[in-house]
């Protein structure tokens, strides 16, 4: 449910409910944001975290195609110590793990929680330093801990949830000596081309051509 387009029905009229009721109905607070950046629309996410709207004073997250950008969370005085964050940012990971996107967050002072300190607590749900900017933190899924691993690897064709081959593996085996890079992931329910590079000596020869078309054979077959 959007709670900013609600429409509650009374007897003998229509009407608009302030935003604040319609937030307390489902206990939620009125910072409460969760929704795609590019329309502001609500995503599955949304509904995953209304849950905690409860223990909440503030809430802030762009659920993006690839990316998470964890805004804000700041859980009410009264709550703090339960563990409240910890199951959040449990179903955070969980959800983009599942989906396959990276979590990005800044720490900022809340009260008297220090910036330091929640890069700290943030450490301990796996979050690193970005290499490019120092007041970023990111938590990598495992297809970017798979990238990282296997950074020199011209050739990577398996299931990126097993790490393992799969017949599809076989099949682009034999252009190995036309790749110059090539790598994907052959899940359970969808395949994911991320790159593919041909050797300059054999461009223009149809490889590119031969490689799809094996590719979209395969796909249509599962």
């Amino acid at each position: 449910m959007n709670v900013r387009n609600y429409i509650a029905y009374i007897p003998k009229k229509w009407y608009f409910k302030p935003l604040q009721e319609q937030l307390a109905e489902k206990g939620l607070i009125e910072g409460f944001s969760v929704i795609h950046p590019a329309d502001d629309a609500d995503t599955p996410l949304t509904n995953f975290m209304e849950k905690y709207g409860k223990y909440l004073s503030d809430l802030s997250i762009y659920d993006g195609d690839g990316v998470i950008y964890f805004e804000r969370i700041e859980v009410m005085r009264q709550y703090r110590g339960q563990g409240i964050l910890k199951k959040v940012m449990d179903d955070i990971i969980k959800y983009a793990k599942k989906n396959r996107k990276q979590i990005h967050l800044e720490p900022h002072q809340i009260d008297d929680v220090t910036t330091d300190q929640l890069k700290q607590i943030y450490t301990k749900f796996g979050f690193k330093q970005s290499k490019n900017d120092p007041n970023l933190m990111i938590y990598e899924t495992i297809k970017e801990l798979i990238c990282e691993n296997y950074e020199n690897e011209k050739f990577l064709v398996f299931n990126l949830d097993t790490q393992k081959n799969t017949p599809l593996t076989s099949i682009m085996k034999k252009y190995i000596p036309q790749l110059h890079k090539l790598r994907i992931w052959d899940n359970d329910i969808d395949i994911d081309l991320e790159i593919i590079m041909i050797k300059p000596e054999y461009r223009n020869q149809g490889y590119l051509k031969k490689i799809m078309s094996d590719l979209i054979t395969y796909s249509n077959k599962k």
